[in-house]
């Protein structure tokens, strides 16, 4: 699952990976798994989420919504291990 909320935020913010990461101090690479894997995200911890959050002038619940992140967990729950 691709975590849009974050990249559709961050663009309308018209900030880059780039630049985001060096609101954060996140890197790049961890800010571009974040986008592209909600289920990096529902499992970074909460301060990194805050961090993001505040770079994006928004709040947690905007880049990683409940409802999103509990379909996540029942999908994590129903997909096979390997």
């Amino acid at each position: 699952m691709i975590s849009k909320y974050m990249k559709e935020i961050r663009k309308a913010r018209k900030l880059t990976q780039e630049e985001l990461a060096r609101k954060t101090e996140i890197s790049v690479k961890q800010i571009q798994k974040y986008e592209s894997d909600f289920g990096s995200l529902c499992k970074c911890k909460i301060t990194t989420s805050k961090k993001i959050a505040k770079a994006l002038r928004c709040r947690v619940e905007d880049i990683a919504p409940y409802e999103e992140i509990i379909k996540w967990e029942q999908e994590q729950k129903t997909s096979p291990k390997e």
